[in-house]
Order: structure tokens, then sequence, then C-alpha cells
């Protein structure tokens, strides 16, 4: 169920038909931007956003995890100013199109995100040690592009075998 996110003109897009012709984590092209840590993240525009568990590992081990995540990026979006449409949660990654409204910080946002979830696992499944192979990962998605990547996202658990419809 999505969350109550300002989600300018995108509506239900999970119960929308969406093609699967977008691959923007597969094979690299000229053509695709670059996530580039020194490039400055902008206001006003959308950013696909992603990480991944270390060694690729689970970042949530049950229902209670996702559910957290998502109440804690819920409180983090206001406190820092940043929208999050689209997502995804994953076994072992996450997917988000995330925007950064006028005076927000969506690098700040996801700092806090990442610390949140790792500070959770490790206490409650005993882990010590790096929850993320990384600082998460962002790529700018013009908005022709828009569409392809909200179905890339939302695409993605059902290419999976987790769900089989995106709106599940």
């Amino acid at each position: 169920e999505p969350l109550d996110f300002d989600a300018k003109n995108i509506r239900n897009i999970k119960k929308l038909a969406c093609s699967p012709i977008y691959d923007p984590i597969g094979k690299k092209t000229s053509s695709k931007p670059e996530m580039n840590r020194e490039e400055r993240i902008e206001d006003n525009q959308f950013y696909h956003v992603y990480n991944r568990g270390n060694d690729r590992e689970r970042i949530f081990g049950d229902e209670s995890d996702y559910h957290a995540f998502l109440e804690k990026m819920k409180s983090l979006v206001v406190q820092y100013s940043v929208a999050v449409p689209i997502y995804a949660l994953m076994p072992n990654h996450y997917h988000l199109i995330a925007l950064q409204n006028t005076g927000g910080n969506l690098s700040k946002m996801m700092g806090a995100l990442a610390t949140s979830a790792a500070k959770r696992y490790n206490l409650k499944y005993g882990h010590i040690g790096h929850l993320f192979q990384g600082p998460f990962r962002y790529k700018p998605v013009p908005e022709d592009a828009l569409w392809d990547v909200a179905c890339y996202i939302h695409l993605n658990p059902v290419r999976a075998g987790l769900v089989k419809e995106p709106a599940e």
C-alpha cells in the first residue's frame, strides 16, 4: 500500500500496466546518466535512489522490518522536505524515486534512514557491522523517463517472483 507522499502528477502507478523495458542498473551505456557522488542533488529534480545489503544479504528479515523502514521514511520525508512517490522494498535492496523539495536534503534523509535501519537490524538480529554495501546510490531521472523508471521499480518484485502484480 503506497504511503501518502506528494506524488505530483503520478497517480495510482502501481495499478497501471508498465512495460518492462527500462533497466537503470543493467548494462552501462553512454546514454544513461551515471551516479556521481560529487554530483550535487538538485532541488525539484527526481532521482532514482537505491541500495542493497552488504554482500547482497537481506536488509529486511520479516514484515515488521519493512513496516519500520516505511514508518521511518514517512517521518524523515517531512523532516528533510523530500517527496518519495514511488518505492519498492525487496528482501535485500530497495528502490525509490525521490524528489528533494526546495531547501530539502535528500542526502541527510537517506543517511538517517540507513542509520536507523542498520541500528534496528543489528539490535534485532544480533548482527554486527554494516547493513548496506555502501552509501545509497542515485541517478537523476529526466521527466520524460519518469514513467519508465517507475515501471522498472514496480516490476522489480514481479521479476523476482515475489508478487504476481505490481500492486501487491
